[in-house]
């Protein structure tokens, strides 16, 4: 019979999950650097998400150029 903690171990042996969330609008000279550097950290147990409210640059394209990470679009700022 498993001992009734035993879940609640096996749950902090297992390393965090963090969310990034990033917010942009029109970033196109800051966002390349900002998901380089998130996405090439040491630690991997991490999702990226960018909350764009409606760029009209190209901040859209270069995010959608790093695979790992998650474009969600709002309504315009």
């Amino acid at each position: 019979m498993e001992h009734p903690h035993s879940v609640y171990k096996k749950e902090l042996d297992m390393p965090e999950r963090i969310a990034i969330i990033i917010a942009t609008l029109n970033s196109q000279e800051t966002i390349y650097r900002c998901l380089e550097s998130c996405t090439t950290q040491n630690y991997k147990n991490f999702k990226v998400y960018v909350i764009d409210g409606g760029s009209t640059d190209s901040t859209l394209e270069i995010v959608s150029s790093f695979r790992n990470v998650i474009l969600l679009q709002s309504m315009p700022d």
